[in-house]
């Protein structure tokens, strides 16, 4: 069964208490029009309320069922049907950002540019994201970096001097709002097949790996019609303020120390769907070897099933995740909450948990 919350698409902003109350059915667009200055929602939660397994309507917050609010954040989908968040807002100014199109044979200088970057004391609040693809004609394969600072052009530019020496072939970077940020990714509306799926890159990122990843990427896609919404991501988002957070404050259990990479393929024949599924393996567990945890003296703790930080950005899986890869140490607490709030196990999904 798929339940559609398009009709709950409410937003309300509380500017005096900064706070952002948004339905269950808002596409993310339907919050940055009503409110530009937001933090990262999943640690900035106020509360929520859902309809569990057995039809019942129930608040949940640091004070009302706290282990229901600690579940839920990481592992909404093995709960119920979230109708209403309520979050924190940030006050927040324009920031530098935009896209940048790159040949593909700059993909070296570009992990170099990133290496440089995640070395830096200063990196808290600036980050940029590097996509494998194709460029606006669905054919043309590229590379397309966006970065953000948090301040003036002209420092941003400064700071990122390194990323802007390598010669692009496009570039339409400048001040912004965070609405508008939001939307550079308009590849990836509704309308075609999309399979997505994730794991983690360790730093200092390797070139060698990256090449073959986008090797793999090009010569299927470029095989097959149709697919030049197709990437693959890799987020250089600071994790500092992220492992702040305790690694079983949620139930979020990806917190280690490195980037997540995320693919994205979009396709429209159905004939394509397996072939893509088995693609979408394979480069994952590239990914994984070369450059990620599973990698010969590759950074960074835990890894996908071992103790520690785990691998995987679940909001990305389309696929099924074993517990043990999704949650990492956190899977036995959760056990905990499921038992109680959906005994019978009704929302169960790509990554069940119960015991």
């Amino acid at each position: 069964m798929v339940i559609h919350l398009g009709n709950l698409r409410r937003v309300e902003v509380d500017e005096a208490n900064l706070r952002v109350a948004y339905e269950g059915g808002c596409l993310w667009s339907d919050v940055d029009g009503a409110l530009a200055a937001r933090g990262l929602v999943i640690d900035n939660l106020v509360s929520l309320q859902m309809v569990l397994a057995d039809g019942s309507v129930v608040e949940a917050s640091e004070t009302q069922h706290p282990d229901l609010f600690w579940a839920m954040r990481g592992a909404g989908s093995m709960f119920g049907v979230v109708t209403r968040f309520v979050s924190r807002a940030h006050r927040q100014g324009d920031v530098w950002s935009g896209t940048l199109v790159f040949a593909p044979d700059k993909l070296g200088q570009l992990v170099a540019v990133t290496n440089d970057l995640h070395s830096r004391d200063d990196l808290e609040g600036h980050c940029l994201a590097l996509s494998i693809g194709y460029g606006p004609d669905g054919t043309t394969r590229a590379l397309t970096v966006v970065p953000l600072f948090h301040g003036p052009e002209a420092e941003a530019r400064d700071y990122l001097a390194g990323l802007l020496r390598v010669e692009a072939a496009g570039s339409d970077v400048r001040m912004m709002t965070v609405a508008r940020l939001n939307g550079l990714n308009a590849k990836f509306e509704h309308g075609l097949r999309r399979l997505m799926g994730s794991c983690n890159v360790t730093m200092p990122l390797s070139a060698a790996g990256l090449q073959e990843t986008a090797d793999m990427l090009w010569s299927f896609c470029d095989g097959h019609g149709g697919m030049g919404t197709s990437a693959a991501i890799v987020e250089f988002f600071p994790t500092r303020k992220l492992r702040e957070v305790p690694q079983d404050g949620t139930a979020h259990a990806n917190r280690g120390d490195h980037y997540d990479a995320a693919l994205s393929f979009g396709w429209a024949d159905p004939a394509l769907d397996d072939e893509v599924r088995q693609l979408g393996r394979r480069v994952r567990e590239q990914i994984v070897r070369t450059t990620g945890h599973g990698a010969s003296g590759g950074g960074g703790g835990g890894g996908d099933g071992k103790a520690g930080p785990a691998g995987r950005y679940v909001n990305m899986e389309a696929e099924p995740v074993r517990p043990e890869e999704a949650y990492g140490d956190n899977v036995e607490r959760l056990r905990g909450p499921k038992a109680r709030w959906d005994a019978d196990n009704v929302f169960h999904s790509w990554f069940g948990v119960a015991g």
